[in-house]
């Protein structure tokens, strides 16, 4: 697994589901326990991935939101208040094919 091109962690094994299977992809499923998704995503720096994204389809993230929509943030906030900046390029390149 060392030098993948991308680690996912999904909550659900049918949002795994979802992603096609490709040999630069590691998929991992969280589940509803507290702290999995954390513990799933640095395991996955560990083996030093390039990329680590957050994927999910359940919509349970703002009544707002309306099925379908597309979540590409620029940063993230930690439960501890620390921020941390998407990649700029990766998520433009992302957005582009959307």
């Amino acid at each position: 697994m060392a030098g993948a091109a991308c680690g996912i962690v999904c909550g659900l094994a049918r949002e795994a589901r979802c992603i096609a299977p490709h040999p630069d992809l590691h998929v991992r499923v969280a589940g509803l326990a507290r702290g999995s998704a954390e513990s799933l995503a640095r395991a996955l720096t560990r083996v030093r991935v390039r990329g680590l994204v957050s994927f999910g389809l359940e919509g349970a993230l703002h009544p707002a939101f309306a099925p379908g929509i597309l979540l590409l943030p620029s940063n993230i906030r930690a439960p501890d208040g620390r921020g941390f900046a998407a990649d700029a390029g990766w998520r433009a390149r992302i957005a582009a094919r959307f």
